[in-house]
């Protein structure tokens, strides 16, 4: 999860699973590492859904979305994907 950055996620080809939360406060932090990188790591997510990517589609992830990416699908497999992230201070 990020506090500073929204992700846009372009899954060029290959197959993902992506978990997704809304961060609810609840999750046990495994690693912040929000000062270098704004990228908050947790044990599990409370009330995770998941999404699959397949070549062409793409998510959006906004700072209070908890996401998990790089899951297994059906069978592991190589993914190419172009990660965007916009500063939330370039939206004002």
């Amino acid at each position: 999860m990020h506090r500073r950055y929204i992700d846009i996620q372009f899954l060029a080809w290959g197959e993902e699973k992506i978990g997704i939360a809304i961060d609810t406060g609840n999750n046990k932090v495994s690693e912040s590492l929000l000062e270098q990188r704004d990228i908050i790591f947790y044990h599990d997510s409370e009330h995770e859904s998941f999404i699959e990517m397949i070549p062409g589609s793409y998510a959006i992830f906004f700072p209070q979305d908890v996401h998990r990416p790089g899951c297994i699908l059906q069978t592991a497999s190589e993914i190419r994907k172009i990660v965007v992230k916009v500063a939330l201070t370039a939206l004002n």
